[in-house]
């Protein structure tokens, strides 16, 4: 897969068609809701394949990542060099963020194995954390940021 074939594009009206595939795909939307206000779209070549938002995980500055292609491409690289890019971005503009997140379901393994391949290892500790929310399924991996500086160390 060529990588620099890859685009993000921000709603406009003419792609609510495309926000109307993702509601339709059960896999997708039983996780996360992706909005026309939160949402970037991701096209390869001109072809729509998926769809990605960076939310805030907590009062720290961290940031939670969450990425849904198509059927099709999936199992391709693609959702590994997307994530990749995407945690890459978010430590180069916040030096305060020390790390990103994904939240997979401990049964989606081929999602565990493109967390692993971007560089983002299992949170036993945030992990657990959600266990006693009564939440048994969700596996957390995190991604440090390389260029984290604390905000309290430069107080």
């Amino acid at each position: 897969m060529d990588y620099s074939k890859i685009s993000f594009k921000g709603y406009i009206p003419s792609y609510k068609k495309y926000f109307e595939l993702i509601k339709e795909d059960k896999t997708i939307n039983n996780y996360i809701t992706f909005t026309e206000y939160d949402s970037s779209l991701i096209f390869y070549e001109s072809n729509f394949c998926g769809i990605c938002k960076i939310i805030d995980f907590d009062e720290d500055e961290n940031k939670e990542i969450h990425i849904a292609l198509l059927d099709e491409y999936r199992n391709q690289g693609l959702a590994s060099y997307i994530v990749a890019t995407l945690s890459n971005n978010i430590f180069a503009s916040n030096i305060h963020c020390q790390y990103a997140v994904l939240s997979i379901d401990k049964d989606n393994t081929p999602s565990i194995k493109m967390a692993n391949k971007s560089g983002f290892k299992l949170n036993e500790e945030l992990t657990k954390a959600n266990l006693e929310y009564g939440d048994f399924k969700t596996l957390y991996f995190t991604k440090n940021n390389p260029y984290y500086q604390s905000l309290h160390n430069n107080l």
